[in-house]
């Protein structure tokens, strides 16, 4: 598995750029807001995203999009590339679950268990941060062309409807490899809603994905019992740890 890596960014966050680009594990390139201060206007910001996800390698498996308030785990990219194993094909990936008035009680519920069972994975049926996700890099040009005619809608719920619409499950790493910095929102969000709910401060690399996945039953609601790990990848993931990961 291969991944590749851009940011989004406000100059008026150059200081903060550079400390998240030396944090990462591999250069990335960097798409800068050059539009004058902050507005948090959704095309504008739209704009950048896009930009930033047109950054993407085509020789990659899938391409992570960071955001420039984003605080990376040691081995950020690496540890991704070792997760990405591990889910269905297709799947978007966040490596941030985090809290907030905008994401549903029944949340809290799934990650007490995800902690209770020693979880890898969060599986859920929708985006609802965006401070890095990942996203297959087949898929990049069509998610571009969709989320551009949604106007006025942050980048990261176009791209989850995007997901939504082709009914792509979303993959929540257990425990978080992003959290956020503690420093005003740019767009406007509440401090409150910018942490994540449990954060890994180490080597990406320390971390095994084939633990247990909670599921939330939304997204049982919408396509029952199904999918886990790509049979192609759940082989290479028994051949390398002697188990798979196991639903829960």
């Amino acid at each position: 598995m291969r991944v590749s890596a851009s940011i989004m960014a406000h100059p008026d966050r150059a200081r903060y750029v550079k400390e998240l680009r030396d944090a990462l594990d591999r250069p990335v390139e960097i798409y800068w807001d050059d539009n004058g201060p902050p507005s948090g206007n959704a095309e504008r910001v739209w704009n950048v995203a896009r930009e930033a996800w047109s950054l993407f390698d085509p020789a990659a498996d899938y391409h992570v999009l960071i955001q420039d308030d984003a605080v990376p785990c040691g081995d950020y990219l690496a540890g991704l590339e070792k997760a990405l194993e591990f889910v269905p094909d297709g799947a978007v990936v966040s490596p941030y679950l985090g809290t907030g008035r905008m994401a549903p009680a029944r949340w809290d519920v799934l990650t007490v268990r995800a902690d209770a069972v020693h979880a890898s994975w969060v599986r859920g049926e929708r985006v609802m941060w965006g401070v890095s996700l990942a996203v297959p890099t087949a898929d990049i040009p069509a998610m571009i062309e969709w989320s551009s005619r949604r106007g006025g809608v942050p980048d990261d719920m176009r791209v989850g409807g995007w997901a939504k619409r082709n009914d792509r499950e979303v993959w929540y790493t257990w425990p978080s490899l992003v959290d956020h910095l503690s420093i005003p929102s740019l767009t406007k969000h509440r401090a409150a809603d910018r942490v994540a709910r449990k954060w890994h401060y180490g080597s990406a690399l320390d971390l095994s994905w084939s633990g247990p996945v909670v599921t939330d039953p939304m997204l049982l609601r919408r396509t029952g019992t199904r999918s886990g790990p790509s049979r192609v990848r759940s082989a290479t993931t028994a051949r390398r740890t002697g188990k798979a990961g196991k639903s829960e």
